[in-house]
């Protein structure tokens, strides 16, 4: 029988604020700004330019415990603040944040920058208010959930993956610390033991 079982992220907020040009912004191997305890996290970019990306750790070592898994499903589960502004049509997409550190330092902003394979994603549009909002992770998404340590997902927006320059505010806000654990963002898992996969498959083939 399947078990969830659910991880609460370390939340990080990386951003590059207040330069100029857009590329020289967009494309920075470090940012201007690191937040390890964000009250919030902005997820986007602005004119003037500032693009803001959201890493997340999450100790998933526990799993390492449970013998043979296989794991079912998974989902991103994000809480909103505020927004989306000019958002349309825009999505919400997680990306691999294997290459950031288990506490993300600015050199981050630019690991990031290479990670643009969509590993889940949810229209900025669609993103609920007063709720969770469930982001499914794809196959190559499951493949990076480590049974034995730390598991590392960004966010990032469409246009900041397309490295589209915004003419306008662009930004939806994702609650950090600030709202307290029942808002904070995590990691739902679901699973089951090998044998009891094995004995599925046999008796249902």
């Amino acid at each position: 029988m399947p078990t969830t079982t659910t991880f609460t992220a370390s939340m990080n907020e990386l951003a590059n604020r207040s330069v100029t040009p857009y590329l020289a912004c967009h494309d920075a191997a470090v940012c201007s700004n690191v937040d390890n305890s964000p009250y919030e996290i902005r997820i986007g970019q602005l004119p003037g330019y500032r693009v803001e990306r959201g890493a997340y750790v999450f100790d998933t070592s526990y799993l390492s415990g449970l013998g043979g898994i296989k794991i079912l499903s998974a989902r991103l589960k994000v809480y909103k603040e505020l927004g989306p502004y000019n958002m349309t049509g825009e999505y919400i997409v997680v990306v691999d944040g294997s290459a950031i550190e288990d506490t993300p330092v600015a050199a981050d902003f630019g690991d990031l920058l290479t990670a643009t394979t969509e590993l889940g994603s949810v229209l900025a549009t669609e993103v609920a208010t007063g709720a969770y909002t469930d982001i499914e992770l794809n196959a190559a998404g499951l493949a990076l959930i480590s049974k034995t340590g730390n598991t590392k997902f960004g966010l990032r927006s469409t246009k900041d993956i397309n490295s589209t320059m915004p003419t306008s505010t662009q930004i939806i806000y994702f609650w950090g610390y600030g709202a307290g654990g029942a808002k904070y963002t995590k990691l739902e898992v679901t699973w089951v033991a090998l044998a009891a996969a094995r004995w599925n498959f046999a008796t249902w083939g």
